[in-house]
């Protein structure tokens, strides 16, 4: 696997891209922030779709990812030669950036790596909320004042889903629940969509227009993750 495949993954985390769809107030509006993520949600997940992680205790949500490659020494986008000073006595090299470690060790001509990417995501605080409402819990995320990004997390036995109101494809729809605001640049181009709804707005959105972006399968208990 070349190394530059292993660097494209990192493009695909989960959480990693920006939602169009931005609200004025943390939802629920007129509901109280949770001062600990409940217990029922702590755990260890594994994603249905890829080789990602989450990782929830009382504060916080972590994002890990961790991919092993192997293959000739020159197949390798990277001069491992160049970097020689950081291989050790076990022909190790390790590299840190961003949150991602790179470990490789050479046996031969061949290359054996790991990329391991850890994020936290979510962490309770005055710009990161959660809140539940209808048997659902929503994370909000402060981007600016009145700029708020929210995601939604639902449990069912050990599957946790997490959703959120996309790019609407049609426009119509979500108007005619809420007011919708146009956000634009400078040049005119509609940025994003700004909602401010109502709480019987919001149960109406969660029905028709809140839609699934990721879901994991539950692997271990609280038990298994410290506060």
């Amino acid at each position: 696997m070349r190394l530059t495949f292993v660097l494209l993954l990192l493009a695909g985390i989960v959480f990693a891209c920006e939602a169009p769809v931005e609200f004025e107030q943390p939802q629920p509006v007129n509901q109280r922030d949770l001062n600990k993520i409940p217990k029922r949600l702590r755990g260890v997940y594994i994603s249905t779709k890829d080789s990602s992680y989450l990782i929830i205790d009382g504060k916080k949500m972590i994002s890990r990812m961790e991919v092993r490659f192997e293959g000739h020494k020159d197949s390798i986008d990277l001069d491992l030669d160049s970097i020689g000073l950081g291989i050790n006595k076990k022909n190790i090299v390790m590299m840190e950036k961003d949150n991602a470690k790179f470990t490789f060790q050479l046996k031969g001509d061949l290359v054996f790596g790991t990329y391991l990417h850890s994020d936290t995501i979510f962490e309770i605080s005055t710009r990161h909320k959660i809140r539940k409402f209808k048997g659902h819990y929503f994370l909000n995320y402060q981007h600016s004042i009145d700029n708020w990004k929210v995601n939604k997390l639902s449990l069912e036995k050990s599957l946790l889903t997490i959703s959120k109101i996309s790019f609407p494809k049609d426009l119509e729809n979500l108007k005619e629940i809420t007011e919708v605001e146009e956000v634009r640049s400078d040049k005119g181009k509609v940025m994003a969509y700004k909602l401010d709804p109502t709480r019987a707005e919001l149960k109406k959105l969660l029905d028709r227009n809140f839609k699934k972006i990721n879901s994991y399968q539950k692997i271990g208990g609280a038990s298994s993750v410290s506060e």
